[in-house]
């Protein structure tokens, strides 16, 4: 059975009632990895309780406490995937290095063409799965986010 732990994107407003979470509730005060190590439907108790404090959360495979993929690796998966698109003529800044963007390691590079026609988000982005290696899809970004809803 798959478990999950915690991510705390946006901290706490109001601090939950003690005895409300399994765990010191100060943890869900400050933005990082609460590990629950819980079924889907335990981390989405968990989760409804943090929303309800008014905290932005969410649920994060256990797996990925350690990646097997490390962001110098998901660089070069990623410089692969920017060379291809500049390659087809899209005119783009240098990739960045990168950040931790919770299931992937997600890289940037300004999108010269759209920054002047002034199209959101003005970037290229490139999200590089850190168990898999895969790059991110739409699809996939969006099965997560449902995850946590």
């Amino acid at each position: 059975m798959k478990k999950y732990d915690l991510y705390i994107a946006n901290p706490v407003q109001i601090l939950p009632v003690s005895g409300d979470l399994p765990f010191d509730p100060n943890l869900v005060s400050t933005r990082g990895l609460v590990a629950l190590d819980m079924t889907l439907e335990e981390s989405r108790a968990i989760l409804r309780i943090v929303g309800n404090c008014r905290a932005n959360a969410y649920l994060i495979p256990v797996e990925y406490r350690t990646p097997r993929i490390s962001v110098n690796q998901a660089r070069d998966i990623a410089m692969r995937r920017y060379q291809q698109v500049k390659g087809s003529g899209r005119e783009l800044g240098q990739l960045d290095e990168g950040c931790d963007d919770f299931l992937w390691w997600t890289f940037r590079a300004d999108d010269i063409k759209a920054i002047e026609e002034d199209r959101y988000p003005g970037q290229l982005i490139i999200s590089v799965d850190k168990i898999s290696g895969a790059i991110r899809s739409d699809k996939e970004l969006l099965e997560w986010l449902q995850l946590s809803n």
